[in-house]
């Protein structure tokens, strides 16, 4: 880029991390939808997110790999709606199916373990077990052609809260109790489990999760991490974190990366990282810390491979209770109740009870502007099973369907956002949209309104707080939209992590079209347009995404990665987008206008489109230059002037490539 007599390079690669909001002399970019920064040197399209369609209505609570009787690799996944329903999922070939559904309550946790019990006792055949709950109902075991029961020759009588294998041998907890399965035994059977409990911390805080680290079970607790210690008399668990605030939450998505670290996620904004090593006072293990709330959003679910740590942040980052004009407004009947006050006075005492809202009803979301979504914490969940809620904004003459709606609350069942877009992401408030979003009146007053309608009564369900996400317009409407939304926060991320000594380096690289991630897994399990060996799977309420990672999985290293949704069989994001860190090329005060803007790179197809947007900080828009479909780039006499220059490139692949392009500097 020339300023004036000088050149700026203003990117060149992805040594930044998270990026600069100014740019201060080092590589580095703002945000991106779909773009892979990583690699020192070069920024590359990130392998499109492709959309696998499915629709739970609660958590998905436990996911792992197996294999069916040809050894072809597919994904297990528990979950349940409601008080009577508990679900096995499977993923292959990029298919998700409802396996079996029993009439007990949702699964809590799933391990895959081993021992038959039919006709004949064979402690050798693996099996997937699962639970829902030491005060629930008994084991479930599936074998691997799908069979699902609670025991064959003997009935089993075995229940627990969670399950994990540590070494060769299965765990289980009970609340705040945990034992060990003895060796070759049906842990369908609860005779065949230690009769000694061990209890783990307070009473008060339950165990929420077992790993394995080095062979020895951590339990990690709402309380702290507890370390199995057989030495003494009696085996005890030991706290090595008694410094941690007291969550029930606390440890709920902690797992362990395969390199002697665990990763204990609190609520109050930090994942501890607990190590092997020796430190002063900190024996055998030592401690890191990850800030959990992150620059995009809060981390809600991790996992790892042999060279990255994966992390998906939740949207709704960006949610306020100040949004001009907000007003909430219940319609049970036909008959109205404004509970504004209740729902945004950040008081736990005060509620709405909803159970009683069911097909028909309506709760109204209005406010003086338009906003993208809604942020909703329960005093109370819905016990009924669930269906999906519906989502529709105010225009001319009544009510408009919004052509998706992602549920981060399960239908009322837990804290989360609900968030909400057209298909494509057309900006329904820019005047020119077909059905524009407006100010009508409900129960007398005039707002921008969105209303949620449900399908079944919400049984149980009680709101205690409501915050809105902002509305944020678009950097191109007609280009990529997502842009809104991404600015919004109304959309989950995934971070790809790197450490680096003590610290941790993310990088922004997937932006997902979904509700909030509840579980990142690494699988080999086959899906149609990967290129690579290992996938990284993205589960979420409503649908759930996979993309290949690892080295074969480069997008400039692979052949024929998959960029774009091309109309085949599989549905993709087509979304790429990388905005550059802005510049004031050394000169902050002053007002200066720019030349010429160069970009080079490699590999852009001749039917490729690739844009580039500009933005002064002095100025109302943005401005757009395009399509180029060869590299270098370049832009002459930009328009506008101002203190800050902000860029944004955008690439619309218009074919599969046989490599894909990349930008250098």
């Amino acid at each position: 880029m020339t300023v004036g007599d000088r050149d700026i390079t203003l990117f060149a690669g992805g040594s930044g991390g998270y990026g600069d909001a100014l740019d201060v002399g080092r590589d580095s970019y703002a945000w991106t939808v779909n773009w892979d920064c990583r690699t020192l040197g070069r920024a590359a399209p990130a392998i499109a997110p492709i959309r696998i369609n499915e629709l739970f209505f609660a958590e998905v609570t436990a996911a792992f790999e197996w294999e069916d009787a040809n050894g072809v690799p597919f994904l297990l996944m528990a979950s349940g709606s409601g008080s009577a329903k508990a679900i096995v999922h499977k993923i292959l070939n990029g298919a998700s199916t409802s396996e079996d559904t029993q009439t007990i309550d949702p699964y809590t946790d799933g391990v895959l373990f081993r021992f038959d019990q039919d006709a004949t006792e064979d402690p050798d055949e693996e099996m997937a077990w699962f639970c829902n709950g030491a005060d629930n109902d008994i084991l479930v075991r599936r074998k691997k052609d799908g069979t699902i029961d609670t025991g064959a020759t003997l009935t089993h009588t075995a229940k627990a809260d969670h399950l994990a294998v540590v070494g060769g041998d299965l765990w289980r907890s009970e609340g705040y109790l945990v034992s060990k399965l003895t060796l070759n035994k049906d842990p369908g059977i609860d005779a065949n489990w230690a009769a000694t409990k061990i209890p783990v911390g307070r009473p008060t805080w339950p165990v929420n999760k077992i790993v394995d680290l080095g062979g020895s079970p951590y339990a990690l607790c709402g309380d702290g991490v507890f370390r199995y210690n057989p030495a003494p008399s009696s085996a005890r668990f030991d706290n090595l974190t008694p410094f941690v605030s007291p969550h029930p939450d606390n440890g709920i998505a902690g797992f362990t990366d395969g390199r002697g670290r665990i990763y204990y996620d609190t609520v109050d904004g930090y994942i501890l990282v607990l190590t092997f090593g020796s430190q002063t006072l900190q024996r055998p293990t030592r401690f890191n810390w990850i800030d959990r709330d992150t620059p995009f959003g809060r981390i809600t679910a991790m996992t790892a491979d042999i060279e990255h740590v994966y992390a998906a942040v939740e949207p709704g980052s960006v949610r306020s209770h100040k949004i001009p004009g907000l007003v909430i407004k219940v319609d049970d009947g036909g008959s109205f109740s404004t509970p504004t006050d209740d729902l945004t006075d950040q008081d736990f005492s005060t509620e709405k009870d909803v159970g009683a809202l069911t097909f028909g009803d309506f709760i109204y979301f209005g406010a003086d502007e338009p906003f993208w979504g809604l942020h909703i914490e329960l005093s109370a969940s819905r016990t009924s099973p669930g269906a999906a809620l519906g989502a529709e904004y105010s225009k001319l003459g009544g009510f408009e369907s919004f052509g998706f709606i992602h549920d981060g609350t399960t239908s009322l069942k837990r804290d989360g956002t609900i968030t909400f877009n057209e298909n494509g992401f057309p900006d329904i408030f820019d005047s020119g949209a077909t059905t524009p979003w407006i100010k009508t009146d409900v129960d007398g007053v005039s707002k921008y309104w969105v209303r949620i309608s449900f399908i079944t009564v919400m049984t149980g369900a009680k709101i205690r707080e409501v915050r809105l996400i902002p509305y944020r317009p678009p950097i191109d409407v007609d280009l990529w939209p997502i842009t809104g939304y991404v600015q919004a926060g109304a959309l989950p991320k995934i971070l790809v992590g790197t450490w680096r000594g003590e610290s941790i380096l993310w990088h922004d690289v997937w932006t997902l079209n979904c509700a909030r991630i509840e579980q990142l897994v690494v699988s080999r399990t086959a899906a149609p347009d990967i290129t690579g060996q290992r996938t990284l799977f993205a589960i979420a309420p409503d649908v759930i995404y996979y993309m290949p990672v690892g080295p074969d999985a480069d997008p400039v290293r692979a052949a024929w990665p998959k960029l774009a949704d091309y109309g085949d069989s599989t549905i993709a994001m087509n979304e790429h987008v990388l905005k550059f860190s802005g510049n004031h090329f050394g000169l902050p005060v002053n007002i200066k206008s720019v030349q010429k803007l160069v970009i080079h790179g490699e590999f852009l197809q001749g039917d490729d489109e690739f844009w580039v947007l500009w933005r002064w900080d002095l100025g109302d828009r943005w401005y757009t230059d395009g399509p180029h479909s060869a590299f270098p780039v370049e832009v002459n006499d930009l328009a506008g002037r101002g203190r800050v220059l902000h860029v944004a490139v955008q690439l619309k692949d218009a074919t599969r490539d046989a490599v894909a392009p990349y930008i250098t500097h």
